[in-house]
């Protein structure tokens, strides 16, 4: 009778403390992996910045979503695009932080550029770092293009579209200097310019 007691009560303290460890946002990190049970997405997203070696902003709206499951934190970014797909997010990263948002809070743009193709956009942000295949900046010859993502990509967009429309001079990306000269209904050859005391 005593061993039966014995055993009951070292059962129910084994399930007690499993239990407890199972409460929401409860979690557990083994080697390269994580265990979530209803966590908010921020305190999740934390754990993943450290494999990804760089902080994760995570917005109000998506922070709001929650958690669970045995997750493999070795390939970061996959995991991130795999969760995106699955949770309704949309992220972005700008080189310095990942930025994680809510899909409904996807913002888009129309731009109308007269100095810039939208090859050159596209070539710009290409060379600072900037573009991402996943959100496409779209348009035709003209300079009119057209932008949709996550608010901190479009934000950036619309900056250096700014930015670009205003340096026509070009836009220094390290030691070279973008330059864009426009020329209509003209050959190009019976024409020299010059620029910072060079002749072209």
């Amino acid at each position: 009778m005593k061993i039966k007691l014995r055993i009951t009560i070292i059962l129910i303290s084994a399930l007690c403390i499993f239990n407890g460890l199972l409460t929401p946002g409860a979690y557990a990190a083994t080697a390269n992996g994580y265990v979530a049970n209803k966590e908010n997405l921020r305190s999740f997203f934390e754990t993943v910045s450290s494999y990804a070696g760089k902080p994760t902003i995570v917005s109000k709206l998506a922070m709001k979503k929650k958690i669970s499951g045995n997750f493999d934190l070795t390939e970061p970014y996959a995991l991130i695009e795999r969760l995106s797909a699955q949770m309704g997010l949309i992220w972005y990263d700008d080189g310095k932080a990942i930025y994680i948002y809510d899909s409904s809070e996807m913002r888009n743009a129309l731009i109308n550029l007269r100095k810039v193709s939208t090859n050159e956009f596209n070539n710009f942000l290409k060379k600072s770092g900037l573009y991402n295949s996943r959100y496409e900046i779209k348009g035709g010859g003209n300079g009119t293009f057209y932008v949709s993502g996550p608010p901190v990509y479009v934000d950036l967009v619309v900056n250096a579209a700014k930015l670009m429309e205003q340096n026509s001079d070009g836009i220094e990306i390290g030691r070279n200097k973008v330059g864009i000269i426009h020329l209509v209904n003209t050959f190009v050859n019976d024409r020299t310019y010059e620029l910072r005391g060079e002749k072209i």
